[in-house]
């Protein structure tokens, strides 16, 4: 209404108290512990001290949150780890006691927990504690913690077992304090009451005290490490201390901070504050779930880091150098560093790849290992913005952590380039003696891929296949052996595949060089699920015949064995291998298929692929196990369709003892492919804004780019459009009230990013006032107009009844009150 200012009318308040009905109700719904059920299946609610019947299907929604990556926990082991895009996942529980969830999206990270328990079994919700237990209220690291006990007078007894206290009070039901002394018997507190329990306690005793606080003592290990141990006096069992401590250095992201619990092997949930307000946390709080003693390491992850010239910490940078972006660095002065951590550890034969801003001088950029002084590299000509390349030609060992030290002049850095994921794979001939090359159409980034093999079958059995002169347009086939040790003509099918490790939605793909010595166990940087992964590897030219075999593979290695073709151990300078999650994946025009399988010996067996290729333009590379002191084999392939291939295999001898042998084997599209695993990048991103109902419409331009090829953009609430310069307006009439715009980008590799942009829809800015033809005072019988401006609906009333705009009021001498109430101001039923 207005009477010389806007007042809310009667219909814009009952729209808001409705509004305030809905939203308690929605909250309500949201914070509920109760899963909702649905057929067969449970639908996950994405909150923590759930708890599921043995058996249960659950119901895991992704249909909204664009891509994710889900690892889900048993209590005896992981039983998924995949990647994903807008989906619902199903899960079969089937294993009692507790399960954790992990949901990464972009950056951010949250991890669920929720019990299983057979139908017979009892939840914990239904295991009712003895309402006449002690009850711990709020209990917090440092500070005294209280208890509240009440005891039935039926129940009492002379002495009652406390803790030890700080204060103790008792009382009865009637709020009157009862007398009582302390006494200490084989160790243990008690409440000895000394008032007659029948004449002066009434009805029941409550007792309050308080304990000793939790402690916390901190551990510093390293800056970037911080052990922390929260504890109490043995017998208190404190339960869901509020622990805190600072972080061990300031950081950017939220998503850059893990806190490790370390009895339980899990990481927490925590919450993240920037205490002195410079755009860094640098404080986090957690809840510890249990005492006496827990131990939690709170770790801050970097992987780009300013350092000043002592190679002392300044401050994180990785936010703004991990993608092309237009976030730069601060500036890197002379004689200060940069430190990278990246993702695969490099080796002489990798590059280092930099988009730098020139601010002063002439600079160049020194590379060298991590907190070493030896040169490795160096940046002599850079250019501004473009990208600049070195290799590491003079990298000893493979390293993943680098210096990289800014000399005569100052830097900005933009971005530093991940791996992305190339193959090459082919069949080709190998006559006998005469080394083969294979050239590349398209060179490799570098030579940090692995080359891999199987032979054709052919009347001798191909034993070893070895290859040299490794470069980024292609390799050599320098020698087969047949299992005499002589030279073999032969079939090859070959594959060469990027180093690092890569997960797919369906599978993972992990390849690299290993240790070269006849017995190894090569480790990868994070583990499969399951040991239900396919390894296939091979060795570079040697003198012997090397081949590699597996003699055992857990989820985060696998071991190798190392022999010639006259049965001894062998070593190698080195090995390449991959290992790919049994399945199969298709992405980017690329099919990848793994398995495992057994041979027959020298006698042919078909081998099914489980799903079919569209044609047989597929390779297949293949390594046998080898336990004990059986001989090393070599499997062939052959007759291969769209749904199978046919197998024999045969050892470094004449007997042939490979019937029965496993082997693994990985299966992949022939050709040339690249798969762009780089999300496309925003380089404009508006500021959130606020426009006025009715009065204002929405207009805002995103900016964003792709290396490869960018695609498009879309926005999920089809209230608004976004077009394909990314200029974002509402498409229809928008409501009063707050909206939440998951705008997303995709390239033309189907990678996606996305963010949340807020437009809030304000009350209309409008005048809506009341209006008079004459000023007051008048003389009776004088008559005037009334009326008001509002453009939308309103009413008008006259000493809280309503009349017509433009009214003639002719009513007697008096005081008259005029107000104006606005109908359609906000709408908050939206």
């Amino acid at each position: 209404m207005k009477k010389g200012l806007i007042k809310i009318g009667v219909i814009g308040f009952l729209s808001l108290f409705l509004f305030g009905i809905i939203a308690f109700s929605l909250f309500s719904s949201a914070y509920s512990n109760i899963p909702e059920e649905r057929g067969n299946s449970v639908i996950f609610d994405f909150k923590s001290n759930n708890t599921y019947p043995l058996d249960t299907f659950l119901r895991l929604d992704f249909t909204k949150s664009g891509n994710y990556k889900l690892i889900i926990n048993s209590p005896s082991k992981e039983i998924v780890s995949r990647v994903s895009s807008n989906d619902i996942f199903l899960l079969k529980l089937e294993e009692e006691g507790e399960y954790s969830v992990v949901v990464q999206r972009g950056n951010g990270k949250k991890v669920y927990y929720f019990f299983v328990i057979s139908s017979e079994q009892e939840s914990p919700e239904e295991q009712k504690p003895n309402p006449e237990d002690p009850v711990q209220e709020k209990a917090e690291i440092n500070k005294p913690v209280e208890w509240k006990q009440t005891i039935s007078g039926e129940n009492l007894t002379n002495l009652i077992e406390i803790p030890p206290v700080i204060n103790l009070t008792l009382t009865d039901k009637t709020g009157e304090e009862i007398s009582y002394t302390l006494t200490n018997i084989d160790g243990k507190n008690y409440i000895n009451l000394t008032e007659s329990l029948s004449e002066n306690i009434s009805g029941e005793l409550k007792i309050e005290y308080t304990t000793e606080p939790p402690k916390i003592e901190e551990t510093i290990i390293s800056n970037t490490t911080k052990e922390v141990v929260v504890s109490s006096l043995e017998g208190l069992n404190y339960k869901n201390v509020l622990s805190y401590t600072y972080l061990p250095r300031e950081i950017y992201s939220k998503s850059s901070i893990k806190i490790y619990w370390k009895e339980n092997n899990t990481y927490l949930d925590f919450n993240a504050s920037d205490t002195n307000d410079n755009g860094l946390f640098d404080y986090v709080e957690w809840i510890t779930p249990h005492l006496s003693s827990q131990t939690f390491e709170i770790i801050v992850i970097t992987k780009a880091e300013h350092l000043d010239s002592n190679r002392n910490f300044i401050s994180d940078i990785y936010e703004q150098v991990k993608e092309k972006d237009n976030l730069w660095s601060e500036e890197i002065k002379e004689g200060e560093y940069v430190r990278v951590t990246f993702e695969v550890p490099l080796d002489s034969a990798r590059d280092i790849t930099l988009f730098p801003r020139i601010i002063s001088g002439n600079p160049i950029v020194e590379v060298y290992e991590k907190d070493k002084n030896e040169l490795i590299a160096q940046f002599d000509n850079l250019i501004s913005n473009e990208y600049n390349k070195v290799y590491l030609t003079n990298l000893q060992s493979q390293q993943d952590i680098f210096d990289l030290k800014v000399v005569g002049g100052i830097l900005e850095f933009n971005h530093i380039i991940d791996p992305n994921f190339y193959a090459r794979t082919g069949v080709t001939y190998y006559y006998e003696g005469t080394p083969t090359q294979i050239t590349f159409s398209t060179a490799m980034p570098d030579t940090n891929y692995s080359i891999l093999f199987s032979g054709q079958q052919d009347t001798d059995a191909v034993f070893s296949i070895q290859y040299d002169n490794k470069a980024t347009t292609g390799f050599r086939i320098n020698r087969v052996h047949d299992d005499r040790g002589t030279n073999e003509s032969a079939g090859i099918e070959w594959a060469v595949l990027s180093f690092g490790e890569f997960d797919f939605q369906n599978i993972s793909v992990k390849c690299n060089s290993g240790s070269g010595s006849s017995s190894s166990t090569i480790n990868f940087e994070s583990s499969f699920p399951d040991t239900n992964y396919a390894v296939v590897a091979y060795t570079p030219w040697d003198s012997d015949s090397p081949r590699v075999s597996y003699s055992s593979k857990s989820t985060g290695s696998w071991n190798s064995i190392i022999l010639d073709d006259g049965g001894a151990v062998e070593a190698v300078d080195s090995i390449d291998w991959c290992a790919v999650s049994y399945g199969t994946e298709t992405v980017g025009g690329i099919i990848i298929k793994a398995g495992s399988d057994t041979a027959a010996g020298a006698t042919s067996k078909v081998i099914q692929l489980g799903s079919s290729f569209p044609d047989t333009n597929y390779v297949v590379v293949t390594t046998a196990s080898r336990t004990g002191t059986a001989d090393p084999c070599e499997i062939e392939v052959s007759d291969k369709t769209t749904t199978s291939f046919t197998v024999t295999a045969e050892d470094d001898d004449t007997t042939n003892n490979c019937n029965g042998r496993e082997f693994n084997w990985i299966a992949i599209s022939t050709g040339e492919f690249f798969l762009d695993l780089t999300n496309p990048t925003f380089i404009n991103i508006p500021e959130n804004t606020s426009i006025f109902y009715e009065n204002e419409s929405l207009g805002v331009d995103f900016d964003a780019t792709d290396e490869t090829g960018f695609g498009y953009y879309s926005v999920n609430d089809t209230r608004f459009s976004i077009n394909q310069s990314g200029f974002l307006t509402n498409s229809t009439s928008l409501s009063g009230g707050n909206y939440l715009l998951n705008i997303s980008i995709n390239d033309t590799s189907n990678n996606i990013n996305w963010l949340i942009y807020n437009v809030n829809v304000l009350k209309s800015n409008e005048d809506c006032s009341v209006y008079f033809n004459t000023s007051s005072p008048i003389t009776y019988p004088e008559t005037f107009r009334v009326y008001t401006n509002c453009s939308s609906s309103y009413n008008l009333f006259m000493n809280g009844t309503q009349i017509l705009n433009n009214s003639i009021i002719d009513s007697g001498a008096g005081y008259y009150n005029f107000t104006s109430e606005r109908q359609e101001n906000e709408n908050y039923t939206y």
